[in-house]
């Protein structure tokens, strides 16, 4: 399948082709290796929750974060301009 033919797919069926490809994954019994840099990042990772470096935050600041950064993609999409005191709130959250 070409990248063409994705494009002119409408949303129903991208989203059926993609849980036709995750089936098959998963289901044809293939071992998928993580690549070296996942290894590197998660080393890099244990190494700083080891030296206390680490920093966590809850699941609800990651949730306020994670659609903080949709509203700006989102934002940037459709090409409106959010005003600069709202970026800089959205960013504290």
């Amino acid at each position: 399948m070409k990248q063409n033919e994705i494009k002119q797919m409408s949303t129903s069926e991208k989203l059926q082709t993609m849980e036709f490809l995750w089936d098959t994954l998963r289901y044809d019994n293939v071992e998928l290796n993580s690549p070296a840099w996942h290894v590197n990042i998660l080393s890099e990772r244990l190494k700083k929750i080891k030296n206390g470096q680490a920093k966590f935050i809850s699941l609800d600041k990651l949730k306020k974060q994670s659609l903080a950064i949709e509203t700006i993609r989102v934002a940037q999409l459709t090409r409106n301009i959010l005003p600069l005191p709202t970026l800089k709130r959205i960013n504290n959250i």
